[in-house]
């Protein structure tokens, strides 16, 4: 009897630990994408963090469609923060990004505008432009 007294507390004391452990938190971006403007043929890098219990499912989407790892997707989750890096950016990377994560509590998700724009001519091609313009 003596010996059900001293384990008791222990197991008590395991099953509070337990409880509070298993207390599943739904993902929660708290660091959520922002709109993003990216030149034609650089890297676009989208970043987010979120928090929640795991193990947590991370997916991306552009324009509805789900993204996967590729020759020029990179797609990683490491230490809550999730990213998706395209390199190098084309006219129709451009579009509505969307992160979502998922574990046995429920999802959340956060967007991102991506737009592409064009390289910038140099400035010597305008000024030879504008010298042609002007003797015609």
């Amino acid at each position: 009897h003596m010996k059900s007294f001293f384990v008791k507390p222990v197991l008590m004391s395991s099953a509070v630990c337990l409880h509070f452990s298993e207390t599943a938190q739904a993902p929660k971006f708290d660091v959520p994408l922002k709109p993003l403007t990216v030149t034609l043929g650089e890297t676009l890098n989208l970043q987010c963090h979120v928090s929640g219990s795991p193990p947590l499912t991370i997916q991306w989407m552009k324009d509805r469609k789900e993204l996967t790892s590729g020759e020029n997707t990179i797609i990683t989750f490491v230490g809550g923060t999730a990213s998706l890096e395209l390199r190098p950016v084309s006219e129709t990377d451009a579009g509505d990004y969307l992160c979502k994560a998922t574990n046995a509590s429920g999802s959340d998700f956060c967007k991102s505008k991506v737009t592409v724009k064009g390289k910038l001519i140099p400035l010597s091609c305008w000024i030879g432009f504008k010298v042609f313009e002007n003797n015609i």
